[in-house]
């Protein structure tokens, strides 16, 4: 969608949002991974092998977010923006103590070592690829990983999981306060905040230059969502592979 003139910060965040409700369309978050996670058939072990496969993904996901935060414009409305959504990401607005990986500690415990190891096998290249998306993109481009491919749709990979890992995750603390604290309520103010730090961004360029970041970003957000989508497809068949044998 090529810009032919000067927007402003509300324009700006109304094509994003259609952006959003564009990779929210995918019939692929619809499919028959997604509809099979939904109906709760997994078994205890078969759920924890899939938040086992999850949290290897995410494992490093707090460091991206450090990498992101870290090509912000130093000291600057954006910067502090997205210092507050890291805050509470860590927890520190919200009184629980919200880090990725004490959340999910302990996840996969009573999966044997061979399974443990297939599910990391399954997600490290979406792994890899969402560090490349976070940490390597230049700014504001990785925002759009951040925002739109990411925080903006965040619920349609984890509704599946928490669904498919039910058995798993009602016996973990830490793993439902994972998905209660990742709630689209929850999610909300921070993807705006990254919406409105993007539309500040694109709003003091000229057209041509905001243009060429829009397409760039809009490519960087898709392909953030493609990557969640395998690791969730890709952890849900490892798990398939686990039994209550174990």
């Amino acid at each position: 969608m090529a810009v032919i003139a000067h927007q402003t910060g509300v324009e700006w965040q109304e094509r994003l949002g259609l952006v959003v409700e564009a990779i929210r369309a995918w019939p692929d978050w619809r499919g028959e991974v997604a509809r099979r996670m939904r109906a709760e058939e997994g078994t205890a072990v078969q759920g924890q092998a899939a938040l086992y496969a999850y949290a290897q993904y995410v494992r490093d996901f707090i460091t991206l977010m450090c990498a992101v935060l870290g090509k912000a414009p130093a000291a600057d409305e954006r910067f502090w923006k997205l210092a507050m959504n890291l805050h509470d990401e860590l927890g520190g607005f919200t009184g629980i103590d919200a880090a990725h990986g004490k959340m999910l500690r302990g996840i996969g415990d009573q999966l044997d070592e061979t399974t443990r190891q297939r599910c990391r096998e399954a997600v490290e290249t979406a792994h890899r690829g969402l560090h490349d998306q976070l940490a390597m993109l230049d700014w504001p481009i990785n925002l759009f990983a951040l925002g739109p491919g990411t925080e903006s749709i965040s619920d349609l990979f984890l509704v599946p999981l928490e669904h498919w890992g039910a058995k798993a995750a009602k016996a973990s603390a830490g793993a439902q306060l994972y998905f209660d604290s990742h709630r689209p309520q929850v999610e909300s103010e921070h993807q705006m905040e990254i919406r409105r730090v993007i539309a500040m961004e694109l709003e003091q360029m000229d057209p041509s230059e905001a243009s060429v970041i829009w397409n760039s970003g809009v490519n960087a957000a898709e392909a953030t969502a493609r990557i969640h989508l395998a690791a969730l497809e890709n952890g849900f068949r490892v798990s398939l592979a686990a039994t209550e044998a174990q």
